[in-house]
């Protein structure tokens, strides 16, 4: 029956015969009736004026149970309906809204964009679980994305943001949690405390150490999506250049840090991993550039070995086979060259390359054994 009542409404009201809705919402002789007439018309203003006109009670309940979804309303529109979510603890319809809004390229203020993900944080757990079920995430990487693009978005106001939605923001998707990566490019302070939230100190003996909490563990996993993806290299300019200077000043400081922690083998395999992802050549060909292979000789330690080898070994990413081993004869002649260009000026970044190597050509004699096993 409501579906049938709905349908005789939409139908008599589509797409703007005003005078009719104002006859019936005349003749609703309750709030309940009137909030129920208001539901069914599609969401707008001139809808949210005679709610309003209708009385708090109307007002209230319709902005609690209103379907928020028009994509094509105007930014005014749009700021309004977000403001007026965000008041009843709505903070998904409110994104979802933005979305729309940010796609078609309306310049939404950024404070109202910023408070919508922060209210979506302030949920309580049990608010948050159920509305973020129903909702595309999608729209909240928009959202994100068109924060970091704003001049007027303090990093202090951002860093939080990236951080509680960073694995919406990860190697899976188009996003990535930038004023992150930069602020660890930039804080040997923040680097440090990322490292820490993430491994254990090594001064704390198993009895002294303590279970991890669940804020632990949510700090833990959230570190460790950050460092995993984190590819923006300390003392990178303007145009994408390495500072040698800065990166080297860099890892002296974060080594300080890690020293003092009781974290220095893990801090040198995250550098490693780090310097791996650089993709930047020297112009004889000669890779890594001259700046990254600075800081591997300069630290050189079996630590920043390791991270550098796994950071090339998983760079490689997904893998279609071919015939044998052929694809990894092909990498083993690639990072022995590498090994063979830098290996008088570089020793240790060509160990590095030489294992590589290594390991491609033991995965190729694997594969051609295979091969001959499957025929």
């Amino acid at each position: 029956m409501r579906d049938f009542a709905g349908g005789f409404i939409w139908k008599r009201y589509w797409p703007d015969n005003w005078e009719w809705i104002d006859n019936a919402l005349h003749l609703c002789t309750d709030e309940r009736s009137a909030v129920n007439l208001l539901l069914v018309l599609r969401f707008h203003p001139n809808v949210w004026d005679r709610a309003v006109k209708r009385g708090e009670q109307v007002s209230d309940t319709y902005w609690e149970e209103c379907r928020a979804f028009n994509p094509q309303l105007e930014l005014e529109a749009v700021s309004l309906a977000v403001n007026n979510l965000l008041d009843y603890s709505r903070p998904v319809d409110a994104i979802d809204l933005l979305s729309f809004a940010v796609h078609d390229k309306l310049h939404v203020a950024s404070d109202l964009l910023c408070r919508s993900l922060e209210a979506l944080l302030r949920l309580p757990k049990a608010d948050s679980g159920r509305q973020i079920q129903r909702m595309d995430r999608y729209h909240i990487q928009e959202v994100i994305a068109e924060l970091q693009l704003r001049e007027d978005v303090s990093t202090d106001r951002l860093i939080p943001i990236e951080w509680h939605f960073i694995r919406l923001l990860d190697e899976h998707s188009q996003y990535s949690p930038k004023t992150l990566h930069k602020h660890l490019a930039h804080s040997p302070d923040f680097f440090h405390e990322v490292l820490s939230a993430c491994f254990r100190s090594r001064n704390v003996s198993e009895s002294e150490r303590e279970s991890a909490s669940n804020h632990d563990k949510y700090m833990a996993e959230h570190a460790f999506h950050l460092l995993r993806d984190w590819n923006h290299i300390p003392g990178t300019k303007d145009d994408d250049s390495i500072d040698e200077q800065q990166l080297n000043d860099w890892c002296l400081k974060v080594r300080e840090l890690a020293i003092a922690s009781g974290r220095i083998e893990v801090c040198d395999v995250q550098i490693g991993e780090m310097l791996s992802r650089c993709p930047l050549q020297d112009e004889d060909g000669s890779w890594p550039c001259q700046a990254i292979r600075s800081v591997i000789e300069m630290i050189a330690s079996d630590s920043i070995a390791s991270g550098l080898h796994c950071g090339i070994s998983n760079s490689r990413g997904v893998v279609w086979r071919g015939d044998g081993g052929n694809q990894e004869r092909e990498l083993t002649a690639k990072y022995r060259d590498l090994a063979n260009k830098v290996r008088f000026d570089s020793p240790c970044t060509a160990r590095v390359l030489d294992s590589v190597a290594d390991s491609y050509d033991r995965q190729s004699q694997w594969w051609d054994e295979q091969e001959r096993w499957d025929e």
